[in-house]
């Protein structure tokens, strides 16, 4: 902290000798232990006999559907369709009622959905992160899968660490709460992503390089009106329709109802995408530019931190043309 000396400074003899600045960040191996092979008709039986090893086994997936429901506590596996253009597709157990198709209780931020497709017919949730023994949960990451006709396609925890990447959410009454999106696309659900602020909770859903298309409602925020009337959402860069920021309301946590006398700052990034994802649009009226709009050609960066990357020639084009 700074000194009396020195404001700006740093006062070494009240200094830890180790400090920790901005991020945490957490490495995880990519090695695996062990593959396997499993149908619908075998996948509980190898599920049931695989033990916790420190890195993930990779269960590859048959093509076909897997009527059944999976508690997937402490497994470390990447649990992947064998055949992307023949995915494993859970539809849940037959007799159950309500609820989530598959839960996560992830024992290390190796585990992994990959490829898979969940339907939850209308009546059912789809993934659900669960945690156990009031120890923040671990993150994992969905990648590659679609998620479609559920109750809630996606349900995060308060920390909001788990990462869709490259994940289709469609046709579902509410579409992620409390996770990361990445290269996603949530279309066609009465509510794409949903944020909660009351009692004790704090779920968010940050969304960046995603597309929202024919939504109901982009973003639904459930707060307390009894505990602050003005609520503030940030979002980075996506493509919202076609409009420069998305369709937004607060509601009610108990009753779901629309608060219309509350005020919400909606900041959304002036640069938003193209629904390929392959253009960056400004808005014109946030960033007070007059003569049309700039449109910056993008190509995806093909890392986990969700960026895109502008190409050189094409950065010299727009200088070029002013």
């Amino acid at each position: 902290r700074p000194s009396l000396n020195d404001p700006f400074g740093c006062n070494v003899t009240k200094t830890p000798a180790q400090v920790s600045i901005g991020y945490t960040f957490t490495v995880t191996s990519s090695d695996v232990s062990d593959t396997v092979t499993a149908t619908p008709e075998t996948l509980q039986q190898v599920l049931d006999s695989l033990t916790i090893t420190p890195q993930p086994v990779i269960v590859l997936l048959e093509g076909g559907t897997y009527a059944m429901d999976l508690n997937l506590d402490g497994k470390n596996i990447i649990l992947r369709s064998a055949d992307a253009e023949n995915p494993a597709v859970f539809t849940g157990a037959p007799e159950a009622q309500g609820g989530y198709i598959i839960t996560v209780n992830a024992p290390s931020a190796s585990f992994a959905l990959e490829g898979i497709v969940v339907d939850g017919g209308g009546t059912r949730g789809g993934i659900r992160q669960q945690s156990t023994g009031g120890q923040p949960p671990k993150s994992f990451t969905v990648r590659e899968c679609t998620i479609r006709n559920c109750t809630t396609g996606f349900s995060g925890t308060d920390y909001s660490n788990c990462t869709l990447r490259d994940t289709v959410i469609e046709n579902c009454d509410l579409g992620a709460t409390g996770c990361i999106l990445l290269f996603c696309t949530l279309k066609n659900n009465v509510c794409a992503a949903q944020e909660e602020y009351y009692s004790n909770i704090r779920r968010s859903v940050s969304a960046r390089w995603s597309r929202f298309a024919g939504n109901d409602l982009d973003y639904e925020i459930k707060v307390d009106p009894a505990v602050a009337t003005e609520y503030t959402l940030t979002l980075q860069q996506n493509y919202w329709s076609g409009k420069a920021a998305p369709a937004v309301r607060l509601v009610d946590w108990r009753t779901g109802d629309e608060l219309p006398g509350m005020t919400l700052h909606v900041y959304a990034s002036p640069y938003y995408t193209t629904e390929t994802l392959d253009r960056l649009n400004i808005d014109l009226e946030t960033t007070q530019i007059e003569n049309g709009t700039l449109i910056l050609p993008l190509e995806k960066s093909g890392t986990d931190e969700g960026g895109m990357l502008m190409s050189a020639d094409a950065f010299a084009a727009i200088r070029k043309s002013g």
